[in-house]
């Protein structure tokens, strides 16, 4: 093999190399951003089970239930159903099992569409600790990739 090839063969490894760090890089830069948004997100959905009245579980089961009594105990959100669990719900006077099965049933209906439609909103003008953590960690990320790949131009030059 000559000179020519060995350089050639040289320069791949060079570029696998970066490649395979690129790619680590990238799976490190997803892990933290997703890490940070995990608490936001949470929250986003925590707040919106919040505002949902207990009276949309009967939207959800076709306005079978009656929850009266799950009201007056003072559970009037779905989050605060949620929160409850089977448990403490079957502990509620006049409330069975299958009205318990049939509200738990219809809240995590509701709380897997808060999951899929809540979202993060990051205000600029009153940064949090958790939303400056996401910020950061998309920050940090994208400078490293910045970095790399200015390396790898100048390698190349």
């Amino acid at each position: 093999m000559g000179r020519g090839e060995r350089e050639a063969v040289a320069r791949g490894a060079r570029l696998r190399e970066a490649a395979r760090s690129l790619a680590e890089d990238h799976e490190r830069a997803v892990a933290a951003v997703r890490a940070a948004l995990k608490p936001l997100h949470d929250a986003a959905v925590a707040q919106a089970l919040d505002t949902i009245p207990v009276a949309r579980l009967q939207d959800v089961t076709g306005g079978r239930l009656r929850l009266g009594a799950v009201e007056k105990s003072g559970l009037d959100t779905v989050r605060a159903v949620l929160d409850a669990g089977p448990y403490r719900l079957r502990q509620i006077p006049g409330v069975g099992q299958r009205t318990v099965d049939q509200i738990v049933a219809a809240a995590r209906q509701l709380a897997e569409a808060a999951e899929e439609s809540a979202a993060v909103h990051l205000d600029v003008d009153r940064p949090e600790p958790r939303t400056t953590a996401l910020v950061g960690a998309l920050h940090v990320r994208s400078g490293r990739a910045r970095r790399r790949g200015a390396r790898s131009t100048r390698r190349r030059g």
